[in-house]
């Protein structure tokens, strides 16, 4: 398997992330992992798209609309820790499968 290497790069001017544009399929799905880890998930959930790693900031206002479990599960992650590439282009573990088994639409994490 080849791995993607392009990731969410820092602005040289600052430390802030630049993003170029949000690879995505239009039947895909955006996931916010437990590692603060968003990624960009085929229609199959089989491949990772692209990725971004939140900073805790980011990610409480991404989970904003989740519900408290999920928030307090994120509470005081920062996906900029995830550096292994590996990790960053796997697709989650509970996201395999999910077509297979029937689940969702494919449109669960549109307009997020």
């Amino acid at each position: 398997m080849t791995v993607p290497t392009q990731t969410t790069p820092l602005d040289p001017n600052s430390s802030t992330p630049s993003h170029p544009p949000w690879r995505r399929d239009p039947n895909g799905v955006s996931h916010l992992g437990r590692d603060g880890v968003l990624r960009s998930l085929n229609a199959d959930r089989t491949a990772v798209l692209d990725v971004r790693r939140l900073s805790p900031e980011e990610i409480k206002n991404f989970a904003g609309p989740a519900g408290q479990a999920t928030r307090d599960a994120l509470e005081g992650v920062d996906g900029r820790d995830v550096v292994d590439e590996v990790v960053l282009w796997a697709v989650p573990e509970d996201q395999k499968g999910w077509a297979a088994r029937g689940e969702g639409d494919g449109k669960e994490g549109e307009g997020k």
